[in-house]
């Protein structure tokens, strides 16, 4: 109760200030209301699975970045939600790059180097943890530059972030889904999941993906078999 009183205040705290945050480019409501006005069209979500999500997705993604600042610099880039299922529940675990941002050209980043997990049932946040290439399964020396990131060409900044909440938004359809372990789901859920590789493929960092893949590959497994 104690790590869903202070995720609770951590919410109200962002909506007082107006905090913003972009996981994929430089920083710029109820509990257990995670619907969209698009879940209205997946009749198969039960009520069981959708009280077991206390937060929008967009709301753990600012939650996060709060509870992550102080021990991570504030250069490091946040990155996209990443669903684990474990039996205690759905965990959302978020890691944290070096990266470096230069005007009017591309990011450069490096290895991840902490990971935070958050127990979306409970709303408790597990300790945040220093992390190595390694244990993601690649062999990226610390101190060596894994790529680049930058917006689209031709795409402005303002489209970017349209098409990065819609993302969070697709994730909120998709994880009832995942969490029932629905192998089988209705045309309209395919197209989310169509949906959600498109816009991942646009708002997610390309040398970052091979780690998104090594911490969530049973969900973007899902999503992909699902979306065929």
């Amino acid at each position: 109760m104690v790590g869903l009183y202070y995720l609770l205040v951590s919410v109200l705290l962002v909506t007082a200030w107006g905090y913003s945050i972009s996981t994929g480019m430089p920083y710029k409501n109820n509990v257990k209301q995670v619907e969209t006005d698009n879940m209205s069209n997946c009749p198969s979500i039960t009520h069981t699975v959708k009280e077991s999500i206390l937060m929008k997705t967009i709301q753990l993604v600012k939650v996060a970045r709060i509870n992550a600042s102080g021990p991570v610099p504030e250069q490091h880039r946040q990155s996209l939600p990443i669903p684990v299922l474990r039996p205690e529940g759905l965990f959302i675990l978020f890691f944290y790059s070096p990266a470096l941002a230069r005007p009017k050209q591309p990011t450069n980043l490096w290895p991840p180097e902490y990971i935070m997990e958050l127990n979306v049932s409970t709303g408790k946040f597990k300790e945040l943890k220093s992390v190595l290439s390694r244990d993601f399964g690649q062999t990226d020396a610390p101190e060596t530059m894994i790529g680049t990131s930058a917006m689209p060409d031709g795409m402005s900044f303002e489209e970017y972030e349209r098409k990065e909440n819609r993302l969070y938004e697709v994730y909120d359809i998709l994880l009832p889904h995942f969490i029932a372990h629905k192998d089988t789901v209705g045309p309209d859920v395919a197209l989310v999941a169509k949906e959600f590789k498109q816009l991942f493929h646009i708002v997610s960092d390309l040398p970052s993906r091979r780690y998104y893949e090594a911490t969530g590959h049973k969900f973007f497994r899902w999503v992909n078999d699902i979306a065929r």
